[in-house]
Order: C-alpha cells, then sequence, then structure tokens
C-alpha cells in the first residue's frame, strides 16, 4: 500500500474512532464555555480529528497526483473515506445523546441531513451508470459550494455557535445554521445538475 492510501486508510480509521467518541454514553461530560455557548470536550476532540482528517484528503490526493501513486484501490478508498467523513458528522450531530438533552447545543435538522445523504447516494448511483456507459460526468461548481459550506457548517456546529453567538440575524437564524441551508440548496442545485447531465444513460437504462 503506497503512501496516499495509507493516509487515506488512516482518515477512514479517524472517522471510526470519532464515531466511537461521539457515540459512547457518558453520564456527564464537562463543556468549555466560548462566548456564552457551552462546547462539550468530545466536541473539540471530534473538531481536531475532522481538521486532522481534513488535512489528509488534501494530502493523500496531492501526493498521488504529484508521485504519480494513483490507485484504483485509491479511487476506491477516497471518495468512502470523504463520504464517511462529512455523513457521519451530519448524522451524529442530528441526534441528541442523552447526556446532551440538558445543553443548548445546536442540532441539524433532519431535512437537511436526509437532503444530502440522498443526494450523495444519488450521484454516486448517476456516475456509476454513466462509467458503465464509458462517459465521465463532470464535477458541477454546485457541487464543490456545498462541499466548502457543508464543511464549515459541520465545525461551526461542532463549536455550538460560539464564533457567532454575539451576532444575530434578521430571521432569527444563527450564521451556523445559514451556512448549514446553504449546503443544503447547493446540495439540491447539485443533484439536479447531475440528473441532467446523466438522464440519457438513467433513461435508457
Amino acid at each position: 500500500m503506497n503512501l496516499p492510501n495509507k493516509l487515506t486508510t488512516g482518515r477512514i480509521i479517524m472517522v471510526f474512532v470519532m464515531i466511537g467518541v461521539l457515540l459512547y454514553p457518558y453520564q456527564t461530560m464537562p463543556s468549555l464555555l466560548v462566548n456564552g455557548r457551552p462546547i462539550p470536550l468530545v466536541y473539540l476532540f471530534s473538531l481536531a480529528i475532522f481538521i486532522l482528517a481534513s488535512i489528509t484528503d488534501f494530502l493523500d490526493g496531492y501526493l498521488a497526483r504529484k508521485l504519480n501513486l494513483i490507485t484504483n484501490l485509491g479511487k476506491f478508498l477516497d471518495p468512502l473515506a470523504d463520504k464517511l467523513l462529512t455523513n457521519s458528522l451530519l448524522i451524529l450531530l442530528m441526534i441528541t445523546p442523552a447526556w446532551l438533552v440538558e445543553t443548548s447545543m445546536l442540532r441539524i435538522p433532519a431535512w437537511a441531513v436526509i437532503i444530502m445523504i440522498t443526494r450523495d447516494l444519488t450521484v454516486d448511483g448517476i456516475r456509476m451508470i454513466a462509467v458503465s456507459e464509458g462517459k465521465v460526468l463532470a464535477a458541477n461548481v454546485f457541487g464543490k459550494v456545498k462541499t466548502f459550506l457543508q464543511i464549515f457548517a459541520i465545525i461551526f456546529y461542532l463549536l455550538n455557535d460560539a464564533l457567532f453567538a454575539s451576532l444575530s440575524l434578521p430571521s432569527g437564524w444563527s450564521i451556523t445554521e445559514v451556512t448549514l441551508y446553504m449546503a443544503a440548496i447547493a446540495s439540491l442545485f447539485s443533484l439536479i445538475n447531475y440528473i441532467q447531465q446523466g438522464w440519457t444513460f438513467i433513461r435508457h437504462g
């Protein structure tokens, strides 16, 4: 296994460590108070893992291209690691563990999680169909915007909106929530774009 694939495998391992940390049935959990917002220590630990995993995501792709180490294993593992990282956190930030019930943690709404995961599953399916027809569907700008906004939304939720606690929007939403809603909207546009690109393959399947 080459270095880029080792980094990707390490990222997958980090994801499962993070899942275990967030799902562990704690009785109580100390929090750090930032701008009046409580941030459980396990969320700060998960944030550190998320940032480290995101760095390895950049490094494995960069090294694979620079050192000409692109492999089929890497093509399989890299998107798998990315989806595991983001979708696991979206789901975990949607549910409320028993030890968090009494806190004022922001929770990601289920509808946004459903939209973003549905987009990922559908796009992956369309791409597989296109590849079977000898075609490659190019990434669209909405997908890139979705990824950018999704990463920052996850960071902001892990920090419980502490970065923007003193700011208020006319809508009553927090900047953290607005970032997530924009990511969900970008996901919808990306999904529509991919369906349009792959409609020929889907229709004749």
